[in-house]
């Protein structure tokens, strides 16, 4: 058994790579007479009968207590955020500045903190499965000592695409490394909304046609873009 990439414990659990309550929002009840199907590349379709199904989930390098209780508040922003863009009326659309003060009554910098280490535990978790050569012990610092990430932007997008608004997603890393400039990108979809995560040794402001939002900037709102552009 692997060590937990957070904590260092036995990794004894496995993260949905799709949050489960964005699955059950989309899908509603998945069982043997209601199943998901699903497809890793060009791969053929697999069926999911339930929602805690392994093939929802990222192999085991979470110990249940990182998985659970001390991340438990970071999937609790996440859920809070999605739930709101997901179901809002009217509908969200492209260039839209979304208040964040009604999703996070309670705390928006907190609020908005745990979006960004919900994200960063995905990532966390995509870089050891994919052994990704980037280094998952700051993103682990992080989320042990509730601080962001210095490279790591979310960019908010619609989904225009009717197709793409069908599905529950997560894309591979795509990695890159000049010189001393890396980056890496990777894509959460679930319907009509998506985030673009984006780690990147360095950026240039007001030159982008996406939106960088980052925990730092204590914006009161974000901006959605429209999924298809590019990030920096």
């Amino acid at each position: 058994m692997k060590n937990c990439w957070i904590c260092g414990d036995l990794a004894d659990s496995a993260e949905h790579m799709i949050k489960a309550s964005n699955i059950k929002a989309m899908f509603g009840k998945i069982d043997n007479g209601h199943p998901l199907f699903r497809r890793i590349d060009d791969e053929k379709h697999e069926r999911i009968a339930g929602i805690k199904s392994e093939k929802l989930k990222f192999e085991k390098s979470l110990c249940s207590g990182c998985n659970n209780a001390r991340t438990q508040k970071h999937d609790k922003a996440w859920e809070k955020l999605s739930n709101y863009l997901l179901v809002r009326s009217p509908k969200i659309d492209v260039g839209e500045r979304i208040r964040l003060r009604p999703v996070f009554n309670d705390g928006l910098r907190k609020g908005m903190l745990g979006v960004h280490l919900y994200f960063l535990k995905l990532f966390g978790c995509l870089i050891i499965e994919n052994e990704i050569p980037l280094d998952s012990q700051e993103f682990a610092n992080c989320i042990l000592n509730d601080y962001a990430h210095p490279n790591v932007y979310l960019s908010f997008l619609v989904v225009k695409n009717q197709n793409i608004k069908k599905q529950a997603a997560i894309s591979q890393v795509t990695y890159i490394q000049k010189g001393e400039f890396v980056s890496a990108q990777w894509m959460y979809i679930v319907g009509s909304i998506a985030v673009n995560v984006t780690l990147a040794s360095s950026v240039r402001p007001n030159k982008r046609e996406v939106h960088l939002w980052h925990p730092t900037s204590f914006d009161k709102h974000i901006v959605l873009d429209q999924l298809g552009k590019r990030a920096y």
